[in-house]
């Protein structure tokens, strides 16, 4: 009774390598696109996203609150709590 999706995000995998457009807002547009060729735009959604797709996921539910039911944001730091200690190259 579900539909799975599991793109590629622009870059990875055997998805277009382009010279831009690698932030979270267009590549959350992406995953919109690509729901409403589909035809699965307008259905409600639990988006998943693990790792660097992670805040991807999160700007999608953020942009799309009316199809969004649910959210799962796997193995990647919050933006604002502690995403910039982990990206810090410091010795600490």
């Amino acid at each position: 009774e579900y539909t799975v999706v599991a793109p590629d995000m622009r870059g990875l995998g055997d998805s277009d390598k382009p010279e831009s457009g690698y932030d979270g807002e267009t590549m959350a547009r992406d995953v919109r696109r690509l729901l409403e060729s589909l035809n699965l735009g307008d259905r409600p959604v639990v988006v998943v996203g693990h790792d660097m797709g992670a805040p991807v996921a999160l700007v999608y539910a953020y942009d799309n609150p009316a199809t969004v039911r649910g959210l799962v944001y796997v193995d990647e730091p919050l933006p604002g709590f502690n995403l910039e200690q982990f990206t810090r190259f410091a010795s600490d």
